[in-house]
């Protein structure tokens, strides 16, 4: 004899709609109470001290800022110079224990109302070993550019070389501080910066310093990166980012063809990045038609993959100029596979 199973269902639960409101009016005064809690800006008025309206600033940033702002305009010159020393004396007794937006509202600040000596303030700053305090005072080195500052950045910058200890130094701030003050006799600080730690923003500054000399070290750069990586989707021995800065930089001021790591221009053109292949593309047309000749040859020299696919991507943006080269370097070339592709592309 079967036994039939008893199905059993779960019935919804109706609370009272009073149970519910109750609940809900709990969680909204739990909620109000907390945000309450929290400290809130005194009011920036115009019998606010200076110093406490200084540090509702930077303590709260945002209306609190705003209001600061307009209060220092009222006070006009005085007002700014009394704030600057305000500012300065805050930072250097507070950068340490700081949260980074405070530390940043600080710096904002004193940027719009410096000291009389901010390249005291810089130089405390980049050698407390304070990670986000150096970033900082480099930021305020490149948005103040002085004589007396740019003094200071080489005062600090050679000592570094000097004790060996440049490496916490580089900072994209840094590179932008050397292009605010013009210090070209620093440049091979920029390259230094470069090469350890491959932001775009040491590119840029060399790029504006020495920018016949950047062109060799950019080739020496780019040279890191193999043919065989640059046709894979991730590169690990450049930064991407910097090879386009640098690309740009290089058809703006085009390379010397002698260069040992001319070739590197090739890979870079074969690249599977499509925005690499295509900046590398244009730097190259700088020397077509006029160095075809040279410029066959140094394809000419490369595996024959690599002419392959530098003649198979020219199908896409195909010239009148384009099709002089690919015939030269048909004429250059002993690959009977590169002269093929080459008479399918230009026929």
């Amino acid at each position: 004899m079967t036994q039939r199973r008893r199905k059993f269902r779960l019935r919804p639960i109706h609370l009272p709609m009073s149970i519910l409101l109750f609940s809900l009016h709990q969680g909204c005064v739990s909620l109000r109470e907390e945000a309450e809690t929290l400290p809130q800006p005194i009011p920036i008025t115009d019998q606010t001290p200076l110093k406490l309206g200084l540090e509702e600033a930077v303590h709260f940033g945002g209306q609190t800022m705003q209001d600061m702002k307009q209060l220092l305009q009222i006070r006009g010159a005085q007002g700014s110079i009394e704030a600057g020393q305000h500012l300065e004396q805050m930072i250097r007794k507070n950068y340490r224990s700081w949260t980074a937006p405070r530390f940043i509202n600080a710096i904002h600040l004193y940027l719009l109302y410096p000291s009389e000596q901010p390249q005291d303030l810089f130089k405390m700053l980049v050698q407390s070993k304070h990670t986000l305090a150096i970033r900082m005072g480099w930021h305020l080195a490149a948005a103040l550019p002085t004589p007396k500052i740019a003094k200071a950045v080489e005062d600090i910058l050679t000592e570094a070389i000097v004790d060996n200890t440049l490496t916490p130094q580089f900072v994209p701030d840094m590179a932008d501080a050397l292009v605010a003050n013009q210090l070209r006799p620093l440049y091979t600080v920029a390259r230094s910066g470069l090469f350890a730690t491959h932001q775009s923003h040491f590119a840029k500054a060399m790029a504006f310093l020495k920018p016949d000399q950047s062109r060799n070290d950019f080739l020496e750069y780019l040279a890191l990166a193999s043919a065989e990586e640059l046709r894979q989707l991730n590169l690990t021995s450049v930064d991407m980012f910097t090879c386009m800065e640098i690309l740009q930089q290089l058809d703006k001021t085009p390379p010397p063809m002698n260069h040992r790591n001319f070739e590197n221009l090739f890979y870079f053109a074969i690249s599977r990045n499509t925005g690499l292949s295509t900046l590398a593309r244009n730097v190259l047309k700088n020397f077509i038609p006029g160095e075809n000749t040279n410029l066959a040859l140094v394809l000419a020299r490369q595996p024959i993959w690599v002419q392959a696919a530098f003649v198979e991507g020219s199908r896409r943006q195909l010239s009148p100029k384009l099709s002089l080269f690919l015939r030269e370097l048909r004429d250059t070339t002993s690959q009977t596979d590169v002269i093929q592709e080459i008479n399918t592309v230009i026929q």
